[in-house]
């Protein structure tokens, strides 16, 4: 099928829209810009955050994680990316008894933050120690 061949008035109108089109797509564009870290967050499947949060977690605890863990972990990494989420949860990890883990409490703010330091080789220790006793019993024999 033919099309009409197009009048001058055509090519205005066209060239109006793409203007604007252009004009809005430069606004989102300079709207995006001042945010930075949202532009170059790297993206990582469900599979692979879930995997890695649950290998963390296992070698800091020695257990499976329960299904809970990762439903407070999902809206943090949702809103700050894994990349920076990872470091920063596996720090609260290792400073935090299982009995006291509340992702859900802590993490976001220690991310907000910018919460990430080594751990000192007393406190590692210590903590240690307490995780042991949770973990054994405060008897010694599983009581």
């Amino acid at each position: 099928m033919l099309e009409p061949p197009r009048t001058l008035e055509w090519y205005v109108r066209e060239v109006g829209r793409l203007e604007q089109a252009l004009a809005a797509a430069e606004r989102e564009l300079a709207a995006f810009k001042g945010t930075p870290e949202l532009a170059l967050a790297v993206v990582v499947s469900a599979q692979q955050w879930n995997r890695e949060a649950a290998d963390d977690f296992r070698a800091v605890y020695g257990v499976d994680p329960p299904a809970q863990f990762f439903a407070h972990v999902k809206p943090v990494a949702k809103l700050h990316g894994w990349s920076k989420t990872r470091p920063v949860l596996k720090q609260y990890m290792e400073e935090t008894p299982l009995k006291f883990l509340n992702v859900a409490k802590c993490l976001s703010s220690r991310i907000a933050l910018g919460r990430v330091r080594e751990v000192s080789p007393a406190a590692r220790r210590r903590l240690n120690g307490l995780n042991a006793l949770i973990q054994g019993g405060l008897k010694g024999d599983g009581t």
